[in-house]
C-alpha cells in the first residue's frame, strides 16, 4: 500500500489543461445559448474585429483562470477503504467515495498528458451522476496504485461474504477477445446510428458558417454552386437533381465526421476478458483503459443502420447501470463493441450470459399495430393537410398530402414486421427497427419494475403494452394480446424469485 496516498494530494500543474477542457466542455454544453447574444453585438458592431478580438480574449481569460483555480483548490487522498476529495472555488465540495460503492475505475491517458507519465483516473460509481471523480493530471504509477487498491478491496470484501469476487484486481488483460481495425472502424462510422445525429449538430454550424464568413459564402455560391445549378438546368429535373446533390453532400459529410469519430475514438481497439471482468484498451490521442464488471451487464444489444445491414455488420452494446444523482436519470453507460460479424454474435451473449439459451422462440405484435399507427400518425393529419388546400382550391397540394399517406402505409408494414419478442430458459429478447434494427436480449431476474397498459382500443381487443424497465433502461414491446403479456409478467416474477444472483 503507498502510505503516501494517506496524506493530501495536488494535482499535476499540468492539470490546468485537463481543467481547461473541462471548462470548454460545460461552455458548449451548458452556456453556448447566452453566447447568441455576443455574437449578434459582434455582427452589428462597425469594428467586428476589435470587438471580435475583445471578445475572444475576454472568454480565454475566464476560462484559464477558471481552470487555474479549479486545479489550486482541488485535493484528494485515501482513507482507509475511502477516497477523499475536496475541491470547488467558490462553492466548496467534500466528497467522501467508499470503494464499496465504486462500479468502474478507468484510466485515461490524454495526449496532453503521455509526455510527462500523467494520466486522468475516472471513479464511477453506484448512485452518481456520470463520473464521481476524475482526478485528471495524476501520475500513472498512482492510478494503477489507487485502482489495484480498490479491485482488491472488492475482491477480500466479496470473498469474505461468501460471494464470487466481481472483479479481478490483476493488472493482466487476460484473453484477447476481440480487436478492431482500420476498416472494422470505417464499418462502424457508415453503420452507427449515431451518423444521423450528426445532421442536428451540422444545420445550425453551416447558418454560423454562411453568416460568420459571408464573402467566403458568396465566393463559394457564385463559383461552385450557381454553375451546378445553370448545368443542372432550371426545370423539374433540375431541380430535383440540385436537390438530390445538395442531399448526397450532407450525407457524405455526415458519414465523413462519424467515421474520423469512431477512428478518433475506438483506433487499437482491443477487449480483453478475465474470469469476472473485461478490460478494453481504445483511443487515437487520448488512450483509453476502460474495465467492466461482467455481472454489471444489464442487456446485450445488437444494432446496426441499413448501411450495416448490407455490409453485414452490427455493433455490439453492454448496456449498464444507469447512473443517477438527486433522484435524476443520468446517463446511461455503454460499453461498444464497434463492427461485428454475425458468427461473432453467439460467443459474445455467452461472454456476458453464460446461461443464456442459443435460441429462443419469437414472435410479432399484433397486426392492428399497423392500422392504429398509420390512420393516427399520416391519414388523420395527411386528411386535416389535404382538406385545408382543397378549401384553398390547391388541389395539387392537396394530392400530394394524400399520396403521401398511401406511401407511408408499405413503411409501417415494414415496421410491424421489424418488431419480434419472446422469452425463453430466463431471458427475454425485444427486436425493433425500420431499415435498421436494435435487438436487445436481457436476462429476467434483473428486470426492475414492468407495467402492463390497456388504451380504451387496446382493451376492446384484449390487447396491451408491455413495459419493462432495466437498469440500462426501458423496453417498451406494443400491441401484444393480454395474454401474452400477462405470460411474460408470470416469467419475469418467476426468475427474480429463483435467482438470487448479483446483478451491480
Amino acid at each position: 500500500m503507498n502510505n503516501s496516498l494517506n496524506n493530501w494530494q495536488r494535482l499535476s500543474p499540468f492539470s490546468v489543461v485537463f481543467f481547461i477542457g473541462k471548462t470548454l466542455v460545460h461552455l458548449l454544453r451548458d452556456a453556448l445559448p447566452a453566447l447568441a447574444p455576443m455574437l449578434v453585438i459582434v455582427f452589428a458592431s462597425n469594428k467586428k474585429l476589435t470587438v471580435t478580438l475583445a471578445l475572444i480574449i475576454g472568454l480565454s481569460l475566464l476560462i484559464i483562470g477558471s481552470a487555474i483555480l479549479q486545479f489550486w483548490f482541488f485535493k484528494y487522498r485515501r482513507q482507509g477503504d475511502k477516497i477523499l476529495i475536496n475541491d470547488g472555488v467558490f462553492k466548496k465540495n467534500h466528497r467522501v467515495i467508499h470503494f464499496d460503492r465504486i462500479q468502474n475505475v478507468n484510466i485515461l491517458t490524454p495526449v496532453y498528458f503521455r509526455p510527462f507519465g500523467l494520466v486522468v483516473l475516472k471513479i464511477e460509481t453506484a448512485g452518481s451522476k456520470g463520473n464521481e471523480a476524475d482526478l485528471g493530471g495524476i501520475p500513472a504509477a498512482t492510478a494503477t496504485t489507487l485502482r489495484t487498491e480498490i479491485l482488491q478491496h472488492q475482491q477480500t470484501v466479496a470473498t469474505q461474504s461468501g460471494g464470487i469476487p466481481a472483479t479481478d484486481a490483476s493488472e493482466s488483460d487476460g484473453e484477447l477477445i476481440a480487436s478492431a481495425s482500420l476498416k472494422d472502424l470505417v464499418a462502424y462510422g457508415v453503420s452507427s446510428n449515431g451518423v444521423f445525429f450528426l445532421l442536428v449538430i451540422l444545420a445550425p454550424l453551416m447558418g454560423v458558417f454562411f453568416s460568420s464568413f459571408k464573402d467566403f459564402a458568396r465566393t463559394l455560391i457564385e463559383q461552385l454552386i450557381i454553375p451546378v445549378l445553370q448545368f443542372l438546368g432550371d426545370g423539374p429535373a433540375g431541380k430535383i437533381g440540385a436537390g438530390l446533390l445538395m442531399i448526397t453532400f450532407v450525407i457524405l459529410l455526415m458519414f465523413l465526421f462519424s467515421i474520423l469519430g469512431a477512428i478518433y475514438r475506438y483506433y487499437g481497439y482491443k477487449l480483453s476478458a478475465k474470469q469476472t471482468s473485461l478490460k478494453r484498451h481504445s483511443g487515437l490521442l487520448t488512450r483509453f483503459e476502460e474495465s467492466l464488471k461482467i455481472i454489471k451487464v444489464q442487456t446485450f444489444v445488437s444494432q446496426s443502420n441499413f448501411i450495416g445491414r448490407l455490409i453485414r455488420r452490427q455493433n455490439i452494446i453492454f448496456g449498464q447501470v444507469a447512473s443517477s444523482h438527486a433522484g435524476q436519470p443520468g446517463k446511461r453507460n455503454a460499453f461498444i463493441i464497434p463492427a461485428r460479424r454475425q458468427a461473432e454474435i453467439p460467443d459474445l451473449k455467452k461472454l456476458v450470459f453464460a446461461d443464456v439459451p442459443d435460441e429462443i422462440p419469437e414472435q410479432a405484435i399484433d397486426r392492428r399495430y399497423i392500422l392504429k399507427t398509420w390512420l393516427i400518425w399520416f391519414v388523420s393529419p395527411m386528411t386535416i393537410i389535404a382538406g385545408y388546400y382543397l378549401t384553398q382550391q390547391s388541389y395539387q397540394s392537396a394530392g400530394i398530402a394524400a399520396i403521401v399517406a398511401i406511401i407511408m402505409l408499405p413503411l409501417v408494414i415494414k415496421r410491424w414486421r421489424m418488431y419480434r419478442f419472446g422469452h425463453a430458459q430466463n431471458y427475454g429478447v425485444f427486436q425493433s427497427g425500420l431499415f435498421g434494427f436494435k435487438r436487445t436480449l436481457f436476462p429476467l431476474y434483473k428486470v426492475q419494475r414492468t407495467e402492463i397498459r390497456q388504451s380504451p382500443l387496446q382493451r376492446r381487443r384484449k390487447l396491451a403494452t408491455l413495459r419493462i424497465s432495466l437498469a440500462a433502461g426501458e423496453i417498451v414491446i406494443p400491441y401484444i394480446s393480454m395474454q401474452q403479456a400477462n405470460q411474460y409478467l408470470e416469467n419475469i416474477q418467476s426468475a427474480i424469485k429463483t435467482n438470487r444472483a448479483p446483478w451491480f
